[in-house]
């Protein structure tokens, strides 16, 4: 865990003596894509399946994923990197280095505060996710560069996204959420909508798994260890996650000023969807792979509403930052002490040793 602690002091002191945020926002990343790269295959939950499938597929003379259970973009990825080493390592390394440049890239386009993201993006266990969920994570680092289409209503172009990235893991088609509901007017009713399905959702959350997944064979997943319960973990990561927003949210109104910016009304459409599957997961373990889609989006949605909170009360700005920045670090510091099964991650080990 203390590769993880002296990471966060050492982003911490970069910002806070550099002149130039982007540069540190790059050197930040740098270490952290570091960290991912050269860590062993120990580290993370699912980190040693997709090491141990590596040498299966760089043996697999077919060329044909349907040999494997993965989707065929991971395995001609591991295929193509299997001809250049079959050293398994070279998987950790280029998926470690590929998501992380994407989140880099998706904080330097959209983020307020440079500092603040990053420190989010490690604190809210995002990080950690990525080193566990490889496919996801590099599913999902291949959606974050259709923000920019959502954003400028290149609808088309999303879509072609989302199919890229389902070629690494299909629960990227959950993906085309945040598109149906972005493309319904902008105005309170679409949240209201929202939160109105999670609500029916949660009650009727097996006939919502079974459309959810209709045509892409995950029924049985349903009766299976993920489509029990959670009511602990889950639980206390959505309430914890709700009562921040809405604070945030709160706190940062005032009347006549709203947020002009073009990336507001999809931050608000995802962060909902977040905190929807979120509490979904307490009825059924299997949507946190679906959550995992839309937490990501919170690193730059809190910076953006406490910006918008400064501009106009800087004490309530500085105030509600710590508050953030405290709780969040708490619940980091709490999963990784008592709960660090939960992505494997701690203890951390270089590949070498």
């Amino acid at each position: 865990m203390f590769i993880y602690l002296l990471l966060l002091m050492i982003i911490f002191i970069i910002f806070k003596i550099s002149k130039n945020k982007n540069r540190a926002l790059v050197f930040s990343f740098l270490l952290i894509a570091i960290i991912a790269s050269l860590r062993k295959y120990t580290v993370g939950v699912d980190t040693k399946q997709f090491y141990d499938m590596f040498d299966y597929i760089h043996n697999d003379l077919s060329w044909n994923y349907h040999n494997f259970r993965y989707e065929p973009g991971f395995y001609y990825l591991c295929k193509m990197l299997s001809e250049i080493s079959s050293n398994a390592q070279i998987l950790i390394i280029v998926s470690s280095i590929f998501i992380n440049f994407s989140v880099y890239r998706f904080i330097k386009k959209n983020s307020p505060d440079f500092q603040l993201s990053t420190i989010l993006y490690i604190i809210m266990l995002f990080f950690f996710s990525t080193m566990n969920i490889m496919r996801q994570a590099l599913a999902l680092s291949i959606l974050l560069y259709g923000f920019d289409f959502l954003k400028e209503k290149e609808y088309f172009k999303y879509i072609i996204t989302v199919f890229i990235a389902g070629l690494f893991h299909t629960v990227s088609f959950a993906g085309l959420l945040p598109l149906f509901f972005s493309i319904l007017p902008n105005k309170k009713i679409v949240y209201i909508i929202e939160i109105f399905l999670a609500a029916i959702t949660f009650i009727f959350y097996e006939q919502f798994f079974k459309l959810l997944t209709f045509g892409f064979g995950y029924e049985s997943y349903a009766t299976s260890q993920y489509g029990v319960s959670n009511y602990f973990g889950a639980l206390i990561a959505a309430i914890e996650i709700l009562l921040i927003i809405i604070f945030l949210v709160l706190a940062s109104y005032k009347k006549g000023k709203k947020i002009d910016s073009s990336s507001m009304k999809l931050l608000t459409i995802t962060s909902i969807l977040y905190i929807w599957f979120e509490f979904l997961v307490v009825r059924m373990n299997i949507f946190n792979r679906v959550a995992g889609l839309f937490g990501i989006y919170t690193i730059i949605f809190i910076p953006l509403l406490l910006e918008h909170m400064k501009e106009y009360n800087k004490d309530n700005y500085f105030i509600s930052k710590n508050i953030c920045c405290i709780l969040l670090f708490a619940s980091f510091l709490i999963i990784s002490i008592f709960r660090p099964e939960w992505h494997g991650v701690i203890p951390y080990e270089f590949f070498w040793n």
